[in-house]
């Protein structure tokens, strides 16, 4: 067993909205206050967690939880979550709201509409059928999260247009850990952003020492332009052809361009490593000196490529790391694509 898979699971917010908000309808229903609920996910059976908080008035309750995300660095772990749950006169909708710390959607493309609470699709769904197990008239759900604003300043809400707290997310409810999952929906939401306000040009970097170096490129473009992809550019590709991206634009630095050049679009460190010998075999069809090819066995960086070698050397090398790169890239995107090396960044 590996060592991420010894880390535990956790919840997502989406999941803690949805417990919180049927402690809160049992209670508002007469019942006693619960120790904890249990509650369906969207495809994973039950969970339980425990109630932290009941306050009961004449026509509304409010129950909090605690969000435990695992072992997952999340900024929302430990955040408390609270539903307030009221009666309503349409009979049968349940409407969503958002209170302190839920932040307010100001652009298009997130799946809801401009000016609405950031409760993303799949917890409103969720909320819906587990309070339908209990009651079917209408009922106003509030979910509120205190510091939620403070908290939201640790994450990537500004830039997809989410305003004045976090979003209330989780298309499975559970957390995994450093999940590759969670990124990919991550850029994926980023793009969708992008798209519905208009940008020409997605632009793809490994985080924001790239970003700053791309931007000049592109002092014209707007942030939601750029896009992290950390080390899936396969993915952040296979995202970009399903969402119809026309133009991507992406900037690689050397250690990962070394990689993506001999085919893995994953360049993680665990996942590949640098090969010595495609490397050479690169500088040989390039054309490089002898001196250069013994230079590149014995190297242990890829940015030693730039600081060891002799500049007419990899004068020669770069355009055969950038054609290799952009054989990798265009097996799997189809669109206008801009490589660009970043070998100025070490």
């Amino acid at each position: 067993m590996t060592e991420k898979e010894n880390l535990r699971t956790g919840l997502s917010t989406g999941s803690c909205a949805t417990a919180a908000s049927v402690a809160a309808l049992w209670v508002l229903l007469g019942n006693d206050k619960p120790a904890q609920v249990s509650f369906e996910l969207p495809r994973d059976g039950f969970r339980q967690m425990p109630v932290t908080q009941v306050q009961a008035g004449r026509d509304y309750a409010v129950a909090s939880v605690v969000k435990d995300g695992g072992d997952d660095p999340d900024a929302t772990n430990g955040c408390t979550i609270q539903a307030m749950v009221r009666f309503n006169n349409t009979h049968q909708d349940i409407r969503f709201f958002g209170g302190e710390g839920v932040g307010l959607v100001t652009l298009p493309g997130l799946g809801l509409e401009v000016g609405e609470p950031a409760i993303n699709p799949v917890p409103r769904q969720m909320m819906r059928r587990n309070l339908r197990k209990y009651y079917q008239g209408g009922l106003d759900v509030t979910i509120s999260v205190p510091g939620g604003e403070k908290i939201a300043r640790r994450t990537f809400n500004a830039k997809v247009g989410v305003m004045g707290g976090i979003s209330i997310l989780g298309t499975t409810g559970i957390v995994h850990p450093f999940s590759h999952e969670a990124y990919v929906d991550a850029m994926e939401r980023e793009m969708q952003v992008a798209l519905a306000m208009g940008v020409g040009r997605i632009v793809l970097n490994s985080g924001k020492r790239s970003e700053v170096a791309i931007h000049e490129h592109y002092p014209q473009l707007p942030p939601q332009s750029f896009i992290h992809y950390g080390n899936f550019i396969g993915d952040a590709l296979r995202t970009a052809q399903r969402l119809g991206v026309g133009r991507v634009t992406l900037g690689v630095m050397i250690g990962k361009a070394v990689k993506l050049a001999s085919g893995f679009d994953n360049t993680h460190s665990h996942q590949v490593t640098m090969d010595r010998d495609f490397v050479t075999e690169m500088a040989r069809q390039a054309g490089c000196s002898q001196p250069a090819l013994g230079i590149i066995q014995e190297i242990n960086m890829a940015r030693q490529l730039i600081t060891d070698l002799p500049c007419a050397d990899y004068a020669l090398l770069k355009p055969i790391i950038i054609d290799k790169c952009l054989q990798t890239c265009k097996r799997i995107y189809t669109g206008e694509l801009e490589f660009i090396l970043l070998d100025s960044l070490l």
